[in-house]
């Protein structure tokens, strides 16, 4: 006598077949957390390249702030701090908090910080008009670096300075 055949799953294949769905979707869902982390820190870091660029701007310009010609117009930043675009009044080029006039606050995004701050834990990068260099913590010379990361993962940018005001980023 003939056997019929029965078609159709069982169901070890279809319990099979949903935790293999379900894995791919974790895996899907995680990189794309992850992407979203990458993209925030290096928006975030493309506004603090930009902040450097209005100070050069600023002093290029021989912009006035509060109807005062400022020796020349800088950024200041901390560890854990939000960056400050600053007008110098003193000529020492380095940001002092009721002597210089603050022109303009960068407030980072919630989840991110300055995590690291190199040569120094406080970076000033001052712009002299007329002259194309840039001046680091008071000094022409050398570099530094900004690291900008994200708390609640590993994403992070690093946004490098030269004393010649070359600025790029780096993963």
């Amino acid at each position: 006598m003939p056997t019929k055949q029965k078609s159709g799953f069982t169901l070890i294949e279809l319990i099979v077949t949903v935790a293999v769905m379900a894995i791919i979707l974790a895996v899907m869902l995680a990189n794309y957390n992850a992407g979203g982390a990458d993209f925030r820190v290096e928006n975030q870091t493309r506004q603090v390249m930009a902040l450097l660029r209005k100070a050069e701007a600023f002093a290029n310009a021989s912009q006035k702030f509060n109807s005062q010609l400022p020796s020349g117009y800088g950024v200041s930043i901390e560890v854990n701090k939000n960056p400050v675009l600053f007008a110098n009044f003193d000529g020492n080029k380095i940001y002092d908090v009721g002597v210089d006039g603050a022109v303009e606050t960068l407030l980072l995004s919630a989840g991110l910080k300055i995590s690291q701050v190199a040569p120094v834990g406080v970076l000033n990068i001052f712009y002299e008009p007329p002259k194309r260099d840039i001046y680091i913590n008071g000094v022409s010379a050398g570099g530094a670096s900004v690291t900008i990361a994200d708390v609640q993962s590993s994403a992070t940018r690093v946004l490098n300075i030269t004393s010649h005001g070359q600025i790029s980023i780096a993963n």
